[in-house]
């Protein structure tokens, strides 16, 4: 019924606990988030769940969920869910969670969901999400979830590929609950597929970052949309797009994006940040055309590839002490053109 709870493994308020080289599995009915719970009992279907406790580590692991018709109109799954602990690592394991079961529907998929949590680090794993739920602005098919405030969280090396229907991101960190949320972001590769349009809660992108500080360097990430295209459909590799209400901070270089949407690179709402050295390319803007921060003292340079449009310059009748006019034509849209003459 949708009023039990069915947790494959729990982990309460342990310290020093240690999974390895384990098969686990669940087959589990999604089900409505119960609010009026706390914590992991909050989720009612779920393979793994991780509530308070220290040093808690899952390694080598292969874990499959697979969701089961399921009960209410936001059912949602969760593989791992963790709320309120200090140190865990999440490594080398095999991932897959799949939901066929609800085609049409907006159910909601987590794969790592974490919350509130201090000193993580997450690597060198393999997740798939494949489902057919989801619908325009709604549903979820994410391979991992932050949610604030979180410190000390490591993102590295890991193979995140999740198709669905419905909104999808690689990496949602959210900060729904205030205090200081930091992640370093590195070296992961993403491939996500979902269908965006121009709600930005139909929001397909490769990393969603709304906590106070992301540094998110040297991944590769594709995004494509199962829709059609159109530019302002929220689509990106890297974005800032569903604003909280104030600037955030962020340090983006050495990435490798392709993304099907007008930008590779959006931050709606951004203070004092970079985006430097990344190779971008968009559904027709390459290099820093292909980045947008808005807010005050953001940094967009030296992004590649380098627009590659002819430049005529023209200057005839030119004489030495007489002046003139020299003209300059970019036919594939605006950069930045410095002339110097004599030092000039």
């Amino acid at each position: 019924g949708n009023e039990s709870i069915y947790h494959g493994i729990e982990i309460r308020d342990c310290e020093g606990v240690l999974i390895k080289d384990n098969e686990i599995g669940g087959s589990l009915a999604s089900q409505d988030v119960n609010w009026a719970g706390s914590g992991i009992d909050m989720d009612l279907p779920l393979l793994i769940g991780i509530q308070n406790g220290e040093d808690i580590v899952l390694s080598d692991n292969v874990i499959t969920v697979v969701a089961k018709p399921g009960f209410g109109d936001h059912a949602t799954l969760d593989a791992i869910m963790g709320v309120g602990f200090k140190g865990l690592t999440i490594t080398k394991n095999n991932i897959t969670q799949v939901d066929f079961s609800g085609e049409g529907k907006a159910g909601y998929t987590y794969t790592i969901d974490l919350y509130g949590c201090e000193d993580v680090l997450i690597e060198y794993n393999n997740i798939l999400v494949n489902t057919t739920t989801g619908v325009e602005a709604a549903g979820t098919a994410y391979p991992i979830q932050l949610t604030g405030p979180f410190t000390g969280v490591v993102i590295d090396n890991n193979n995140l590929t999740s198709e669905g229907k419905g909104p999808n991101c690689g990496i949602f960190a959210a900060h729904y609950s205030g205090g200081v949320s930091e992640a370093l972001i590195t070296n992961n590769f993403f491939n996500i597929t979902g269908y965006a349009t121009k709600n930005n809660w139909a929001l397909v992108s490769g990393i969603e970052f709304e906590g106070t500080l992301g540094e998110i360097y040297n991944n590769t990430i594709y995004v494509q949309s199962i829709g059609s295209y159109d530019d302002d459909n929220c689509i990106y590799g890297i974005s800032f797009a569903q604003l909280m209400g104030s600037s955030r901070v962020f340090d983006i270089s050495g990435n490798t994006i392709y993304a099907d949407g007008k930008y590779a690179v959006y931050l709606g709402d951004a203070v004092n940040s970079n985006v430097t050295e990344n190779t971008l390319y968009a559904h027709e803007l390459t290099g820093d055309n292909a980045a947008v921060a808005i807010g005050n003292n953001n940094i967009i340079e030296n992004n590649y590839p380098q627009d590659e449009s002819t430049i005529i310059v023209d200057a005839t009748n030119v004489f030495i002490g007489q002046p003139t006019t020299v003209t300059v034509t970019v036919p594939g849209g605006a950069g930045k053109v410095n002339i110097k003459i004599n030092g000039q």
